[in-house]
């Protein structure tokens, strides 16, 4: 590209004529195809000469000489314009009218927008603060509820406390009553035993299923006993 930049540099390039002499040779090259016999050798010699004079006009260093000629070339255009100035002028004024038409209409486009995204905007807050105030609500009853929770615990827990102490109390009672049981049970054990040894006419014997004390008269050999109370038979000495 550099090396290209620098052989166009102080040449004439493209231009307006130079454009023509293109259209010129692609039109004679069309019409080249499509004709048949001595009219195709002269559109064939056309379209090279057209090509070469575009290829001369491009490569000319000739600057001045090229500029004239292109002036000439649009001032030559310029007469077959069949619209006055002030016909160019209406136009513009039309196109002026247009544009200030297309801006009003995208002013207005821009204004209804920017309503609309305000309005969106102030929806959006709407919905963000009744979302913001649901959650506070939900919050507040997962607090309450935590907090009647708690308080239920709490009941439980002392409930609990107070039936396991009660439990414990019953129990410590029972002991107390078992213990006092057995107390009374070997103080009357140790009375019927002194009894047993100082009474010289009877024999005690207990019942071996029943722990029943029975007492039985001395001297009577081996006796066939039946406890009163589990109705047990068996054999002792008396």
């Amino acid at each position: 590209m550099r090396k290209i930049q620098e052989f166009m540099k102080n040449r004439c390039g493209i231009d307006e004529l130079n454009l023509l002499f293109l259209c010129l040779s692609l039109v004679s090259y069309f019409i080249c195809l499509i004709l048949v016999g001595e009219d195709k050798i002269w559109a064939c010699i056309a379209c090279v000469v057209f090509i070469l004079l575009c290829m001369y006009r491009m490569f000319s260093q000739n600057l001045e000489w090229r500029k004239k000629e292109n002036q000439v070339f649009v001032k030559f255009c310029s007469f077959f314009r069949l619209e006055s100035k002030e016909n160019e002028e209406k136009r513009r004024q039309k196109r002026l009218e247009k544009k200030n038409r297309e801006t009003k209409k995208v002013k207005s486009k821009n204004t209804k927008r920017v309503e609309e995204v305000k309005e969106q905007i102030k929806e959006e807050r709407k919905e963000s603060e009744e979302k913001i105030a649901v959650a506070k609500d939900k919050q507040e009853e997962k607090s309450e509820r935590e907090k009647q929770e708690d308080e239920l615990r709490q009941r439980e827990e002392k409930r609990e406390k107070e039936r396991k102490e009660k439990e414990e109390q019953r129990k410590r009672e029972e002991e107390k009553r078992a213990a006092e049981a057995l107390a009374r049970e070997q103080k009357k054990r140790e009375q019927r035993k002194r009894e047993q040894r100082f009474d010289p006419n009877y024999v005690y014997f207990n019942c071996p299923y029943c722990n029943q004390a029975i007492r039985i008269p001395k001297r009577q050999g081996k006796v066939k006993i039946t406890c009163p109370t589990c109705k047990n038979k068996f054999i002792k000495e008396t």
